[in-house]
């Protein structure tokens, strides 16, 4: 099992200038102990937000930047179990997501569901449902979706 906390940190850099960038600090089953991945090349002002991991190597990781709203969202992807992270996706400003696999997964912006089959490098619309969508989730071949007063699910 692997452990995530994420973090904002003053970091510098390749340029010498400082600023809090987004960054992990995780632990996994090797002996390694816990490890930390700065996000340096993001400006001042992202956040690590939601991960999801789907086995040992494949993870996501969402990343974002608010001022008085959300600006900007970006996707990564690892497939080395979190040492190195290369971005995937930045289009629509997701709020959550969740992975099948390494290939498929869905991410919700306001009212909507999009899904990826290609590893989150594009995303298509999937469903709209008449409520803003506040969570979403996957387990055991079923897509959880949860609006204010309703619980979507989606067989697979």
């Amino acid at each position: 099992m692997t452990f995530y906390n994420f973090y904002s940190k003053n970091i510098k850099d390749a340029n010498g200038f400082s600023g809090d960038h987004p960054f992990i600090l995780f632990k996994n089953n090797t002996a390694d102990g816990w490890k930390e991945y700065p996000f340096v090349k993001e400006k001042s002002g992202y956040y690590a937000r939601e991960i999801c991991f789907v086995d040992s190597e494949n993870g996501f990781l969402l990343i974002n930047k608010y001022l008085k709203t959300l600006l900007d969202v970006k996707l990564f992807k690892t497939i080395n179990g979190g040492d190195s992270w290369s971005q995937i996706y930045n289009g629509e400003m997701f709020t959550k997501f969740t992975f099948k696999d390494a290939n498929t997964g869905w991410a919700i912006l306001d009212n909507k569901i999009y899904k990826t089959i290609n590893g989150g490098s594009v995303w298509t619309l999937d469903y709209t449902h008449d409520q803003p969508i506040r969570n979403i989730s996957y387990k055991n071949n079923v897509v959880w979706a949860f609006s204010t007063d309703k619980i979507i699910k989606r067989y697979l």
